[in-house]
């Protein structure tokens, strides 16, 4: 029922200095609805730290084409740490840039000190994001 980078969109790898957190590098994997923006670590500075059930996860992609996009957002929700995933009507911010060499994905949630950066390497990649959301209100 859902078809991938028209009712979600993986971003295969971003990078993260989470300098108002735990002051470490991350990087993984991001799942965007319009709803919502999912935050999957897999990687931690050093050493591996996992911050979602990784099987519980691919079974709901796996799942995407017979599911409806509330049931996939539903499961998610209940996977991933609520910490990490962040409502996009919540935003006070959200911006996407596409640079030649560098660019990344940016966002606030409202009411939170400090935003989020992500550092998405490829091109391709910030475009399609740019394209998925593009009509979506934020803030």
């Amino acid at each position: 029922m859902m078809t991938e980078k028209t009712d979600y969109y993986i971003v295969p790898k971003f990078a993260w200095n989470d300098y108002s957190g735990s002051g470490t590098t991350k990087s993984g994997k991001l799942i965007c609805t319009k709803k919502f923006i999912f935050v999957l670590v897999e990687k931690e500075d050093f050493g591996k730290k996992i911050t979602f059930d990784p099987i519980k996860v691919e079974n709901q992609l796996n799942n995407s084409k017979i599911i409806d996009i509330i049931d996939f957002e539903t499961e998610l929700l209940d996977i991933i740490p609520n910490t990490l995933i962040f409502k996009i009507e919540n935003l006070e911010y959200f911006q996407i840039t596409s640079n030649f060499i560098v660019g990344g994905m940016a966002f606030k949630r409202k009411g939170d000190e400090d935003g989020i950066s992500f550092e998405i390497a490829k091109k391709s990649v910030r475009k399609e994001v740019i394209e998925f959301y593009n009509g979506i209100t934020f803030g």
